[in-house]
């Protein structure tokens, strides 16, 4: 979901309402709850293109090679169905999953709900991922040669990060008014799988905890939202393939919150010799290209794939972030209601105790008479 925001250019509010309607409509009425599967094989990708404008030679490559990397790291048994549409709106790209599904009580894109179950959910014909891209850039689409041309962007790799988005690298969390809300669009408050993989490098522990035992997700809640925009601190947090372990991988987090940028992409480019092109980035700049599923990328993935069982048992408690935070409700011990000088349930205990052996009695009673 939810592009490149950085690279968004003129009427953003236009472009991003387009998209919340389409994503509302895509999102499932009934969500079916979905036994795990082990992933065997890797998956096919499956590409349509709409408006594909005329004049900008080498868009079929680009998908061509695409299509290799992706179906070179996702691992389904399931086909992908990508709907590829060019836009006159002034934008340089976003991608979305349509449809969300429960497994095991969790929410993930269509795509990697079915990775994870081994099961076709939606239409076998419906798309499982939009991406949509701006005409009116000066695209590189050129996957055999790096983007030089002052301003070019490189077409391959936003197809790849809006992909991503759209597969796996998505959430639901939104920060209104300094506190943080999870907000699917529709009447469905509950973060989507890979909001509940947020977590704190310095607390090591998951954000989500500060809800409490019992959460409730449509409840704003000031205390994750200073957890959310903590800079540098907010991690992708995993139990290692043997679960003996817990792991972390880096990602961009901001004090200025960004919908669908914060949290959702790998931290700023770091260039160096030994460092690979991160592809999640959550700006892609004229010149810059990475045409593969970077090391950092593909153990986010990974632990994605493997379904709920990655997901560390390592909530932040309340007041984790903020001393001063307000107790969730569930978390304020209620003092049970008293009848005289006992609780009320042992006054119904003692109660029932009584009227049971008055009624044995009476039965008795009655036999003899």
């Amino acid at each position: 979901m939810l592009g490149i925001r950085r690279g968004f250019v003129g009427n953003e509010v236009l472009v991003i309402s387009w998209f919340l309607v389409s994503f509302y409509v895509g999102l499932v009425d009934s969500i079916p709850v979905l036994s795990s599967y082990t992933r065997q094989t890797l998956s096919t990708f499956d590409f349509t293109v709409e408006n594909q404008p005329q004049n900008l030679a080498g868009v079929d490559i680009c998908i061509s090679r695409a299509k290799s990397v992706l179906e070179s790291r996702w691992e389904s048994p399931i086909p992908v169905n990508v709907l590829l549409q060019f836009t006159n709106e002034n934008i340089l790209g976003f991608g979305l999953f349509t449809s969300s599904y429960k497994v095991n009580d969790v929410m993930y894109p269509v795509a990697a709900a079915e990775a994870i179950s081994g099961q076709n959910l939606n239409d076998v014909s419906s798309p499982d991922v939009v991406v949509t891209l701006g005409i009116q850039n000066n695209w590189h689409a050129d996957p055999n040669s790096p983007p030089n041309t002052q301003g070019s962007v490189d077409l391959l790799t936003v197809i790849l990060h809006e992909v991503v988005h759209g597969l796996f690298m998505s959430g639901w969390i939104d920060i209104v008014d300094d506190e943080a809300i999870f907000d699917s669009g529709r009447d469905l408050f509950e973060p989507l799988a890979f909001d509940y993989f947020l977590g704190s490098k310095s607390k090591e522990c998951l954000i989500t905890g500060v809800y409490g035992l019992n959460p409730d997700y449509s409840v704003p809640n000031r205390e994750a939202a200073l957890a959310y925009t903590d800079p540098g601190d907010v991690v992708f947090m995993y139990l290692s393939q043997d679960g003996t372990k817990i792991q972390t991988q880096p990602l961009y987090s901001s004090a200025n919150y960004e919908r669908y940028e914060s949290l959702y992409h790998s931290p700023l480019h770091r260039s160096g010799q030994n460092t690979p092109a991160q592809l999640m980035v959550p700006e892609i700049p004229a010149r810059f290209y990475a045409h593969d599923l970077d090391p950092s990328l593909l153990e986010i993935q990974n632990a994605i794939l493997r379904g709920p069982a990655a997901i560390p048992n390592r909530a932040c408690p309340p007041r984790t972030f903020d001393a001063d935070a307000p107790l969730p409700p569930q978390n304020v011990e209620e003092s049970e209601p008293m009848i005289g000088s006992v609780t009320q349930q042992t006054f119904i205990i003692i109660v029932s105790s009584i009227l049971g052996v008055v009624l044995a009695i009476s039965i008795v009673g009655i036999v003899i008479w």
